[in-house]
């Protein structure tokens, strides 16, 4: 017997519906494919996959939508979001790693290529903090205004996203301090 059939196409619109936070479209797109297959609304749902692998949740993480989530984690019970918390942590979306170690996530476990949650935090801070340098030595170069005021709006956008990956990459920090030193206190 195999599972049921979801289109790649309709599985796009899904994972894009999520990534859009916009859960009507997703429950809609979901039930009537639920219908078609006569399958349960848990069961279309868990295999609405990409090419990778990703699921809604993913999608979701990516953007930080914390009510997807929610509703995702409240709906599914096997969603595992140690899975999860390393696509948030590496956008700097602290409330969503909040959420995920609530339903379960553990920031201290590492994925297939040996990361944390912070290795990924840490990771996005160090590119972010690049880039920045980068633009930084761009704007000290340009001579033109148009590029000045758009160079000048890079940096801003660099300097929000550093700010969010730092807040990021510091709560998932303590979390693993305070981890380890209840490990060493309950040894």
């Amino acid at each position: 017997m195999s599972g049921p059939q979801v289109e790649t196409s309709e599985c796009r619109d899904i994972l894009r519906y999520a990534f859009l936070n916009d859960a009507a479209q997703v429950q809609s797109f979901i039930e009537n494919i639920a219908r078609r297959e006569q399958q349960s609304f848990a069961v279309i749902a868990m295999a609405s996959r990409d090419e990778a692998g990703s699921s809604m949740l993913h999608y979701a993480a990516l953007k930080g939508h914390v009510e997807m989530a929610d509703r995702i984690l409240a709906e599914f019970n096997n969603y595992r979001p140690d899975l999860i918390i390393p696509f948030a942590a590496r956008k700097g979306h602290r409330y969503f790693c909040e959420v995920m170690l609530e339903a379960g996530a553990n920031a201290t476990t590492k994925n297939n290529a040996g990361k944390t949650p912070v290795g990924f935090a840490r990771e996005a801070l160090a590119t972010n903090e690049a880039k920045l340098v980068d633009a930084q030595g761009k704007l000290s170069t340009q001579d033109d205004e148009a590029a000045m005021t758009k160079g000048a709006e890079e940096i801003t956008r660099l300097q929000d996203v550093k700010q969010k990956l730092e807040g990021t990459f510091q709560y998932l920090e303590g979390k693993v301090r305070a981890s380890d030193q209840a490990r060493g206190n309950a040894a």
